[in-house]
């Protein structure tokens, strides 16, 4: 059997040190492809051309092959891929058709380049294909959005954007301990967190001490003691000062403007339909805010009013 020539050249591929994804890819591609790319275009000869079957990209990626049966299709939003003959050692068959991609060349409107050193951090597909949509999406080192504005970038859940923060404030050699703060979504164990963290360090650990510091926008530094406000439960200056109204504590939320004319209604526990989002909202008629409602499947309800 005779193979054309050019299909025999630059067979073997040898991984860069890095590779470069354009911005434009972001919305071309899902977060586990975003990072298939990545490890794609590590192996790219000189001519930006790459050799893998998909069994090989599934090792890299360390998926099984099954789950890149869509790889192809994706792939072809954003490169060209042609096929050519590969010599086969089959009963019937000499050779087969495999796929050359040509990996597309740097845009300098927008560009992020990674080691191939990111193929060795210990986390998923989908969680490395996210970290590189976070890279995309930055301007200058910094990502200028809220957690809501990431996670509506990212078409995910603000919960999944955020859902822990770790500080290392503090390692003890001697007691064997570390001191850290975490700043976590609810739902979050921290007893389970400190065993999950000591499984990854290779050894075994435990929760030694727990300090909450903040809860939503409540922080320590306003806490007092019952003793304090035993001491001062008559001292009316003491009390305007540092006692927190129902008010205060929801004028952080955001706020639907109601007509006159479904106040009564409101107030009248009716359910009125309103197409924000679910949740607790301040109701303002007039200018003033009057209580607190609930959103839920886009029906609005009467909470509290003050």
């Amino acid at each position: 059997m005779n193979i054309a020539k050019q299909h025999l050249i630059n067979r073997t591929n040898i991984r860069t040190h890095n590779a470069t994804i354009n911005k434009s890819m972001i919305n071309a591609l899902n977060e586990p492809d975003l990072y298939r790319f990545f490890c794609l275009s590590l192996y790219r000869n000189s001519y930006y051309n790459v050799r893998l079957r998909i069994e090989d990209i599934a090792k890299i990626t360390g998926e099984k092959k099954g789950v890149l049966k869509n790889f192809n299709k994706s792939m072809d939003t954003i490169l060209t891929r042609k096929k050519y003959p590969s010599p086969i050692n089959h009963p019937v068959y000499e050779f087969t058709m495999r796929s050359l991609y040509k990996i597309p060349a740097m845009d300098y409107k927008g560009f992020i380049t990674l080691s191939h050193k990111f193929t060795q951090v210990k986390l998923s597909v989908k969680v490395k294909g996210y970290y590189i949509k976070l890279l995309l999406i930055a301007e200058n080192n910094t990502i200028p959005l809220t957690n809501i504005g990431i996670a509506n970038k990212l078409g995910i859940s603000k919960n999944t954007v955020f859902k822990y923060n770790i500080e290392l404030l503090d390692i003890n050699e001697k007691d064997k301990t570390i001191e850290f703060r975490v700043h976590c979504s609810k739902g979050t164990y921290i007893r389970t967190l400190c065993e999950n963290i000591a499984e990854k360090l290779g050894t075994i650990g435990y929760m030694k001490e727990l300090n909450r510091v903040q809860v939503g926008q409540f922080n320590l530094n306003q806490a007092f003691t019952v003793e304090e406000l035993e001491k001062n439960k008559e001292n009316e200056k003491f009390l305007n000062q540092h006692l927190i109204t129902v008010r205060n504590f929801f004028e952080k939320y955001p706020i639907i403007e109601l007509k006159e004319e479904k106040l009564k209604l409101f107030l009248n526990g009716v359910q009125l339909t309103n197409n924000n989002d679910d949740g607790l909202y301040q109701i303002k008629v007039n200018n003033i805010v009057i209580g607190i409602g609930t959103i839920k499947n886009k029906l609005l309800k009467r909470e509290i009013i003050y």
